[in-house]
């Protein structure tokens, strides 16, 4: 099987903690090049990882040509590097958040409309994400009626979370785009919903950046399920959460934590402090890198077929719509 050339745009600490030792792993990938504005990191991340070609991005984007092309810059900056690889054919996966809007997320697709683009929900993965998925949409204990998802933590300004921490939310910083935009995918992507509907959306502010989102939205459009179902969904920066996503139906809840490794559990409506273990069969990942190999095995697959993986950009439209949503309603300006 012939490599895949793969070119990666941003030397930050996603693509130094994850993306390089991922793709060093798999054997049909060659890393073609990496490139980025700051001199000695591009330099510095290139000899740790042996790759050769090291680019200085001066203003104008000139790379040698990929097959993929990971876009791992602010979503902020992304448009001129999506219009320079999908002008060359070139397959793109880019960091989350996809886009800023419904409206740029559609604009961003019909840049790459003829080329094949992922964005990087690897929650999907996750094999309690695969057995969620499978437990509503295949209706094991009925009918689902409501979901809660809570996350997050305290954390200060310097605790380096995330570069994106404390960046306007109209640049793709926030609690909501950095953090909540896995859960409200995950919940997308386990219920097949095709249709929401945002009831309440209380945000902290912090001048321009959000710090927590306490919302109520119900979700419909399911092939399966004729009724809507509330979704209660909290995201935070400023107090600990349970970190747990659970599934309430006619007289069971079945919950999970949201880190890989978590387990499935079962209680009845009856008893809802008895909370007994569901182990099931599912492959999936189980720690962080499982899901970015996983990530990559979808994209690479995606290349040689010619056709959309499980991360298309696509496939995430309705996350990026209800985050614009939950902003507005929530008192974006």
């Amino acid at each position: 099987m012939s490599q895949v050339r793969v070119g990666i745009v941003g030397a930050g600490e996603i693509t130094r903690l994850v993306h390089l030792p991922v793709l060093k792993s798999c054997a049909d990938v060659d890393i073609a090049w990496i490139a980025d504005l700051d001199e000695r990191r591009v330099c510095e991340l290139g000899r740790a990882f042996d790759v050769e070609n090291r680019i200085v991005l001066d203003g104008r984007l000139q790379v040698p040509p990929c097959d993929v092309a990971l876009l791992a810059t602010p979503v902020s900056a992304r448009r001129p590097y999506l219009e320079y690889f999908g002008d060359r054919g070139s397959a793109i996966l880019t960091e989350k958040p996809f886009a800023l809007s419904r409206e740029e997320h559609q604009s961003f697709m019909k840049i790459c409309e003829k080329n094949r683009i992922h964005c990087g929900y690897m929650r999907r993965t996750y094999a309690t994400v695969r057995a969620l998925r499978r437990i509503v949409q295949e209706q094991w204990f009925g009918p689902l009626r409501g979901i809660r998802y809570s996350e997050g933590g305290r954390v200060s300004k310097t605790a380096g979370a995330s570069r994106t921490l404390d960046m306007s939310y109209k640049q793709g910083g926030g609690v909501l785009r950095d953090l909540g935009c896995h859960g409200i995918d995950v919940l997308f992507y386990i219920t097949g919903a095709s249709r929401f509907i945002v009831t309440t959306s209380t945000i902290e502010w912090d001048n321009e950046t959000d710090r927590q989102v306490i919302s109520e939205f119900a979700l419909s459009g399911v092939d399966h399920q004729a009724s809507e179902y509330p979704v209660e969904f909290a995201v935070s920066w400023l107090m600990d959460h349970s970190n747990r996503i659970v599934f309430e139906f006619d007289h069971v809840r079945v919950r999970s934590g949201i880190e890989p490794g978590a387990e499935l559990e079962i209680a009845s409506l009856s008893d809802k402090d008895l909370w007994t273990r569901l182990t099931l069969d599912i492959s999936g990942a189980r720690s962080s890198y499982q899901a970015f190999f996983l990530e990559w095995q979808d994209i690479l697959g995606a290349f040689r077929t010619g056709q959309p993986g499980e991360l298309s950009a696509e496939s995430a439209l309705l996350t990026t719509a209800l985050i614009d949503d939950l902003y507005r309603v929530g008192g974006g300006r």
